[in-house]
């Protein structure tokens, strides 16, 4: 039984106004899909651009691989990506 179709599960999504529904990987992707290309336009209609990568610095000081970028738009990227291929 997957934790949608549990009473407690349900209880607790209800609780905060939200209605749990069951959905396959596929269907997943495809909300993941398309709530990205929405949101795409709205970011590139506001003209927002990701914001640069700071570098870390190791003991010496020097540089090292940049910092993974946690902004929404990079993540955002990032599920696309995987979702699209």
């Amino acid at each position: 039984m997957s934790a949608v179709h549990s009473i407690a599960i349900k209880a607790r999504f209800v609780a905060v106004g939200a209605e749990p529904e069951p959905i396959t990987p596929a269907g997943l992707g495809k909300l993941i899909v398309g709530a990205a290309e929405k949101w795409a336009k709205a970011i590139k209609f506001a003209g927002i651009k990701p914001r640069l990568t700071p570098r870390r610095r190791n003991a010496r000081g020097s540089n090292t691989a940049p910092v993974r970028d946690t902004s929404k738009l990079a993540m955002m990227a990032r599920v696309t990506r995987r979702f699209a291929s």
